[in-house]
């Protein structure tokens, strides 16, 4: 397999995305530097770039800690694949019950769940743990490695391979790192920049206080070590405002 190139109609497609009534996303947190997943009957897939990443794919509420997916994949001969609007009914995963409320999920120890939708092509479902777990080829977020690994399976195009040692889908992963500047409606407001400061701090403050449980739900208890230390569990209390000081305070 040759380096996909960025064609001029991925641009282009963006630009009917963004014109269209789809959910506004932050930018992506995909690496640019690791972008592509290949599938065998349709190529390579992008799962930064939609909408110049601003609508490209995210781990929510971070690449260190994700829980969901929000935004788009595009295949240049299928098409956007929807991983997800970024806002799950529980605000906690996806249920994949009905259209209104599916996405993919990552669940305990990184294994995914939940389905992708793409118009040409249907849905792709990330739940292989089923099938591959027993041959470590499941999909699932790799947190040590900051990449996803496995295959995830669509019913009209077979297997999605995230296992390749070239080229894989990675993430930023610095759980501190939260956004670039602390005043809404600035530019990157919200959108990590890969610096560690107040901005950052203030931030989660902002989103501690609001109740935004994709941001600042961050942990079950505050002791390291403790049972669900860095593990959310659906409520927003002291124990995430201690733990966000935490990480704030290792840096990256």
């Amino acid at each position: 397999m040759s380096q996909p190139a960025h064609r001029s109609h991925l641009a282009f497609a963006a630009c009917v995305l963004a014109g269209a009534a789809v959910p506004v996303f932050a930018q992506s947190s995909i690496l640019p530097t690791a972008k592509y997943a290949w599938q065998e009957n349709i190529g390579w897939t992008n799962w930064r770039d939609a909408n110049s990443s601003l609508q490209g794919v995210r781990l929510l509420p971070s690449a260190f800690n994700p829980r969901f997916l929000a935004g788009f994949i595009w295949s240049e001969n299928c098409g956007w694949i929807n991983t997800g609007d970024g806002s799950p009914v529980n605000g906690i995963a996806y249920a994949n019950l009905t259209g209104l409320d599916f996405g993919v999920n990552v669940g305990v120890g990184g294994a995914c769940n939940g389905l992708a939708w793409g118009e040409n092509i249907g849905w792709i479902n990330f739940n292989t743990a089923p099938t591959l777990a027993a041959f470590n080829q499941h999909a699932r977020w790799d947190a040590g490695a900051g990449r996803f690994r496995g295959y995830a399976w669509g019913e009209n195009i077979g297997w999605l391979n995230l296992d390749d040692d070239t080229h894989f889908i990675a993430g930023r992963t610095c759980a501190p790192d939260l956004t670039t500047g602390a005043i809404p409606g600035q530019p990157g407001y919200g959108v990590p920049n890969g610096i560690v400061n107040n901005d950052d701090f203030f931030y989660y403050l902002s989103q501690f206080a609001a109740g935004n449980l994709g941001v600042a739900d961050l942990t079950t208890g505050a002791i390291p070590g403790s049972t669900g230390y860095g593990v959310p569990n659906g409520v927003i209390n002291n124990d995430d405002f201690f733990y966000y000081l935490t990480i704030f305070a290792a840096g990256c």
